[in-house]
């Protein structure tokens, strides 16, 4: 008898996201800044917007009441204390209130709270897109500190994070994507609110260039 052969929730995760990395690294901003060529306003317009995502992201994760998430987070640390630090450390706690940028991280962190409600296994969708590029997270930060001459993981603390604990975290969250969810709808939740995510965090990464070049 013929087995049929079906795929992981996480390889249908990355499956639909080879092409919105393609088109990630046409975007002026990820192309500049793997050629080291990208203005430090643009940096923080990157790591802000971020900061306002994991902001309502954790705070709705990690409420004790949310019963979904709450087993999927084993090894999970806050990012939001560390993408405070990096702004901090840019000075820029209050700048671009009123960018592109941030209007469309508003946005998602609109949609988080209203999933938090509606969908909450769509913010698993959101977690693996988000964390999911802190892989690639020591790349970014290599080219960061040749741009900006930045040291001791100051301005890069956010992407610092890729060690051991994250590793065992990252590795217990596949495994519980794919041995946890197992109802069709929650599965297409997930994998529809990765996308959604990936999509809007295109919108950001295509709002960050620098300011004269968006007058």
């Amino acid at each position: 008898m013929k087995t049929e052969n079906r795929s992981t929730l996480h390889e249908e995760l990355k499956a639909q996201t080879i092409e919105l990395h393609k088109k990630a690294h046409t975007i002026p901003y990820i192309s500049n800044l793997l050629n080291n060529d990208i203005q430090l306003n643009s940096y923080i317009g990157h790591v802000h917007a971020f900061s306002i995502i994991y902001e309502e992201l954790e705070k709705q994760i990690l409420n004790p009441k949310n019963e979904v998430t709450s087993g999927f987070l084993e090894n999970y640390s806050s990012r939001v204390p560390l993408l405070q630090a990096d702004l901090e450390y840019l000075k820029a706690m209050d700048a671009g209130v009123n960018k592109p940028e941030i209007n469309h991280a508003k946005n998602v962190a609109n949609k988080i709270l209203l999933y938090s409600k509606t969908s909450p296994y769509k913010l698993l969708g959101f977690i693996y897109t988000l964390d999911g590029s802190l892989n690639g997270g020591s790349i970014l930060r290599q080219h960061l500190i040749k741009t900006f001459q930045f040291e001791n993981n100051r301005g890069t603390m956010y992407l610092s994070i890729l060690d051991d604990r994250f590793k065992k975290y990252w590795t217990a969250f596949i495994h519980n994507l794919n041995s946890k969810i197992t109802e069709n709808q929650h599965k297409h939740d997930v994998t529809s609110a990765s996308r959604e995510i990936f999509l809007d965090l295109i919108k950001i990464y295509e709002a960050l260039l620098p300011i004269d070049e968006k007058q």
